[in-house]
């Protein structure tokens, strides 16, 4: 998700405060001084990219960005992610932890790379047949960026890395 944050304004607009964030929340500044909010649960990770006034500092108004009528309906499956984020953590959830989870799935990337599998086809592995279908032909598809990502992290354990995995 991509946004931009500003102090214009009265305090009470401010609707982001890096100090409200729940658990397992980092924010992360790159070169260009983009700032990068992860969050996370046990079972989901929304980042947010955000540019314009320094959100770890005081209070700021977000205003979410969109580029095309892809990207509007990519937002909506961030939103609700961001919002059982904030909100209390829902009935059920898996007890996959979020970093159990990338490993797992480094593991099956891996596995799939060596056997000649597409990025596709692995995606259909992590995530199943509708959503690869409805999400992997849209405009910024994270599905994609997420299997590559894998499949170089396997790519990775396969090279030496695997020793972190016993930690």
């Amino acid at each position: 998700m991509v946004a931009r944050a500003d102090r214009l304004g009265i305090a009470a607009d401010a609707d982001f405060r890096a100090d409200a964030l729940p658990g397992l929340a980092s924010i992360h500044v790159d070169a260009v001084g983009r700032q990068h909010v992860v969050l996370k649960s046990r079972s989901r990770r929304v980042t947010i990219c955000i540019r314009g006034a320094a959100v770890a500092i005081a209070p700021a108004r977000v205003t979410f960005e969109m580029t095309s009528l892809a990207g509007l309906f990519a937002a909506q499956r961030n939103v609700a992610a961001l919002q059982e984020l904030l909100d209390d953590e829902p009935a059920g959830v898996p007890t996959w932890t979020i970093t159990a989870q990338e490993k797992r799935d480094a593991l099956i990337a891996l596995d799939a790379h060596c056997n000649g599998a597409t990025h596709r086809d692995v995606a259909t592995m992590i995530f199943g047949s509708d959503k690869v279908d409805a999400e992997w032909s849209a405009d910024g598809c994270d599905l994609k960026d997420y299997v590559r990502r894998c499949r170089s992290r396997g790519v990775r354990f396969m090279l030496g890395g695997y020793r972190r995995l016993l930690r």
